[in-house]
């Protein structure tokens, strides 16, 4: 969180996009895991001068097509679903001083799982400092992630047949009421260190 710069640090520290040396930075990524999940990222950040540094960013998981099963049918029903989480980010990022920056990411979230979907609005704040007690190369960052309220999931999923106990009326539909839960939230606090070898080489450290 200390030591990535520019369009990447959305992720990391959005306080950092604007210490790019860049007046336009672009990124496309797509990363493939086991059992057929893909990660594709893209991501687009913009020096607007005195203004600060405007940012775009899209993120997807896709984990692929899983065999939908029934308490009835256990080994499954022939229907398939493919879950889906996705992040749409604004970013804006500022250097308050020729030390200091500081950014914030709004993200925008969605969860599908078969019928049931579930979506949020989460801030991630960051502030970078950078030649710390006047100490050349020496950089230290505070990040918030995911911080928003509860996500719920929704959706005509919920629905089930069933019977009321103790009560004389046929098999009807019934809504199963998803609790709500909490986004997984992060603080982070990081040191770097860069030294400057020659005019070719540099050597960094993080914690």
């Amino acid at each position: 969180i200390t030591n990535v710069y520019g369009v990447e640090a959305m992720f990391w520290n959005p306080a950092n996009v604007s210490r790019s040396q860049y007046g336009t930075d672009v990124m496309f990524s797509h990363n493939t895991h086991f059992a057929d999940m893909g990660v594709s990222y893209a991501a687009l950040a913009i020096n607007a001068g005195s203004l600060g540094t405007f940012g775009a960013s899209f993120k997807t998981i896709a984990i692929g097509e899983i065999f939908k099963t029934t308490m009835e049918q256990p080994d499954g029903t022939g229907a398939k679903f493919t879950p889906s989480y996705t992040v749409v980010g604004v970013t804006y990022s500022k250097m308050l001083s020729d030390r200091i920056a500081f950014g914030v990411n709004l993200n925008y979230i969605t969860e599908e799982i078969d019928l049931v979907k579930a979506s949020g609005i989460s801030l991630d704040f960051g502030i970078s400092y950078t030649n710390l007690a006047n100490i050349e190369g020496l950089s230290f960052a505070i990040t918030m992630k995911n911080i928003g309220p509860q996500m719920k999931f929704d959706g005509s999923g919920l629905y089930v047949q069933a019977t009321a106990a103790n009560l004389i009326r046929p098999q009807s539909l019934y809504k199963i009421e998803s609790l709500p839960f909490e986004l997984p939230s992060l603080l982070e606090i990081g040191f770097g260190y860069k030294a400057t070898l020659n005019a070719q080489n540099t050597l960094s450290f993080a914690g």
